[in-house]
């Protein structure tokens, strides 16, 4: 059985949530014995346990746009035109005789069914890694290509062989949309692993951040390029953290992730209790070393890696609805979960660090975080593979 998995954007670094998904589900399938071969539009290589990356040419790996921050963006857009994408995918499917093609999103279609033109006997995949049509239109900073982003969407549901939903929830509003026999979507959450999240490193980052001993870190992370984890950075810093500082107990709000824009570090540098650390390479060690873990969402779709991420650290974690939307988390058993990020939150934080039953939430959090593990979901991601050549 050999795959091919085509994420029409940069994989590496792992910066956001699509990347993470996509590299984390490369290497957990080629563990479990899957031929996988990754194409993205970043760098070539081979992994230790012999996942091949190949490369296509675009926008981000050129000086063009480098350092522009709707790059990525940009190269999945115009992957439709993208002659190089083209021809090292249609390399990779003659010459590997690959049998699955695995899109990451709907951007990538139109080259998907061209490659079952060249091979009949191809079956596709569409990875949903949200309800895109949703997502474009209510959550991103570009709502005016929600037409266009329905349109694949929709060819995509229609032209794969399977789809993958990273949650029920996700499940009904695809095949209500679309009208899509439920025996061909199949839920594959994001996943995690836990024994990165096995850390002890408060003390190192207090010290290279230059904050107290004593002081309790409050950490969120996302990249800020995206809607919605911005309008959560600007809540923390204008509504949140203000509102804990000059008390007894010292909180100091840590905020990670790649694009933040000028005006939210100006911002930032009005508030002395937090701190905008930007693009972190190494995300295990800033979350492993906080006290607390917030998502003050208000808007987004899918499920959010970040809560597993929290989750498989044991740490308590205070969120919004919105933030855990379709994981099936409760409410006072894996995590403290508000309405909005008003007053309620507010009050949930400050009952977080009186409260005697913080540790066990962070036990029942890690426990949950299990259900999650990466090495699970690639064994049921093979079986489904399995089926659709056996069919």
């Amino acid at each position: 059985m050999k795959v091919c998995i085509l994420a029409p954007y940069k994989v590496l670094p792992t910066i956001d949530g699509a990347a993470r998904r996509v590299m984390e589900m490369s290497i957990s399938l080629t563990n479990v014995g899957v031929s996988v071969i990754l194409l993205h539009a970043g760098t070539s290589k081979v992994l230790e346990n012999g996942l091949q990356i190949f490369s296509f040419s675009a926008l981000e790996n050129s000086g063009l746009t480098r350092g522009f921050l709707w790059s990525r963006a940009l190269d999945a857009y115009l992957a439709l035109g993208n002659s190089s994408l083209y021809r090292t995918l249609t390399r990779l499917i003659r010459k590997m005789n690959i049998d699955i093609l695995q899109i990451e999103g709907p951007l990538s279609i139109f080259q998907a069914k061209l490659m079952r033109i060249l091979n009949g006997k191809l079956k596709i995949v569409y990875d949903a890694h949200n309800v895109e049509s949703l997502a474009t239109r209510f959550s991103s900073s570009v709502p005016w290509m929600w037409p266009f982003v329905t349109l694949l969407e929709k060819e995509a549901a229609k032209h794969s062989n399977a789809v993958f939903c990273v949650s029920a929830l996700d499940k009904v509003r695809l095949c209500s949309s679309y009208f899509l026999s439920p025996s061909k979507t199949f839920i594959v959450p994001n996943g995690i692993y836990k024994s990165r999240f096995r850390l002890d490193s408060k003390e190192r980052i207090k010290r290279r951040l230059g904050i107290n001993t004593d002081a309790k870190i409050v950490f969120f992370h996302g990249s800020l390029g995206w809607k919605p984890n911005l309008e959560a950075a600007q809540t923390i810093i204008e509504s949140i953290a203000p509102r804990f500082r000059g008390g007894n107990q010292e909180l100091i709000f840590l905020i990670a992730g790649p694009y933040p824009s000028e005006r939210l570090l100006a911002k930032a540098k009005q508030v002395s209790n937090v701190k905008v650390l930007g693009y972190v390479p190494n995300i295990e060690e800033y979350i492993c070393a906080a006290d607390l873990c917030i998502a003050p969402l208000k808007t987004g779709s899918g499920t959010k890696i970040k809560i597993l991420e929290y989750f498989a650290a044991g740490k308590p974690v205070v969120a919004t609805s919105k933030a855990v939307e379709g994981m099936n988390v409760r409410d006072g058993e894996e995590a403290w979960i508000c309405k909005d990020t008003g007053e309620e939150f507010i009050n949930t934080i400050r009952d977080v660090f009186s409260s005697h039953t913080r540790q066990k939430m962070g036990e029942r959090a890690k426990e949950f975080a299990e259900l999650f593990e990466w090495s699970k979901i690639a064994l049921k991601i093979h079986k489904i593979y399995e089926s659709l050549l056996t069919s």
